[in-house]
């Protein structure tokens, strides 16, 4: 649809171009429309952009939030919201890139109820890390800033390059087995029956994106 075509462009130019740099005439000339036919279909530039970073930050919420915590012990729990995060952003990688660079362009009111989205998806991180905590399982210097770091890198692996052969799944198990062989979370999965992992709080930082790495079979 029309729609649709203006909202791929608007994305694209938004993405290579900045937000800020785009105006509302060149959006229209890259669709293929004069300026003041934009406004049949859409309300506004600001709108266009809360609408495409809503969009993301629901759908991706809606995606992490598929782990049930009582089915999975902590170390489990913790691969599923890893996994479930990052098949959804990977190939959405455009959406992620604008959510994470150009939400500080949305207007107060707007910014909030994105904060929001993004609140509720860490609380589900750290309900599964505080359980880890609660059955010995997981130990961390400091439980909101463990979030954080966990946080920061899935969105490095998202926004950091990509090798043109990687494959999503492999990426994904490579992410997931961190904690243990990478030791980005110092050993957070310690398997049953061994002292507990410890999370350092700048222990994701060394290697939070996946750079210039060719994943193979």
């Amino acid at each position: 649809s029309r729609l649709e075509a203006i909202r791929s462009v608007a994305l694209r130019m938004f993405v290579n171009e900045g937000y800020q740099a785009v105006s509302l005439r060149q959006l229209a000339e890259h669709a293929g429309l004069q300026a003041g036919s934009l406004y049949h279909y859409i309300e506004s530039k600001q709108c266009l952009l809360f609408e495409f970073i809503e969009e993301h930050e629901y759908h991706l919420l809606h995606c992490v939030s598929k782990t049930p915590l009582p089915r999975f012990d902590p170390r489990s729990a913790l691969g599923h919201y890893l996994g479930a995060y990052l098949r959804f952003a990977l190939p959405r990688r455009q959406w992620h890139i604008l959510s994470t660079r150009e939400s500080y362009c949305l207007e107060p009111v707007r910014r909030e109820k994105i904060e929001g989205l993004r609140a509720r998806q860490a609380q589900l991180l750290k309900d599964i890390i505080a359980l880890g905590i609660a059955g010995k399982r997981f130990q961390v210097d400091d439980l909101n800033i463990t979030v954080a770091t966990v946080r920061a890198m899935l969105d490095g692996v998202v926004l950091g390059p990509l090798s043109n052969d990687f494959r999503t799944e492999v990426l994904i198990k490579d992410v997931q087995r961190r904690p243990e062989a990478a030791r980005q979370l110092d050993s957070i999965a310690a398997a049953d029956g061994q002292v507990p992992g410890r999370v350092h709080a700048g222990a994701l930082g060394e290697n939070h994106s996946v750079r210039e790495q060719r994943l193979g079979n």
